[in-house]
């Protein structure tokens, strides 16, 4: 999971897309880029645990339209890292 392309995730383990920022995630957890990426992966590890939440379940459009019950989408949701700009080079990469 930590080099598979299409993630977040991967980005903030080392392999960020063109636009994709995480520099302001990863001074969440520490200000040296490894002992964050390791209370990161900490962090992934504890929520894992936690189990399958239905709020996190079916990727952006889909849980925004299950949580708000809009009919219209933008391209990103809070939930994602990066900007709309970012969300719109990989939707039209993929």
């Amino acid at each position: 999971m930590d080099t598979y392309k299409w993630t977040g995730h991967a980005g903030l383990m080392g392999t960020p897309l063109p636009g994709q920022v995480i520099d302001d995630i990863l001074l969440l957890f520490d200000e040296t880029p490894r002992k964050a990426r390791e209370k990161y992966r900490s962090f992934v590890a504890d929520g894992v645990e936690l189990g399958k939440r239905d709020e996190l379940v079916g990727g952006g459009l889909k849980r925004h339209l299950k949580l708000t019950g809009a009919s219209g989408f933008e391209a990103f949701d809070e939930l994602g890292l990066g900007s709309g700009e970012f969300a719109e080079l990989v939707w039209h990469e993929m």
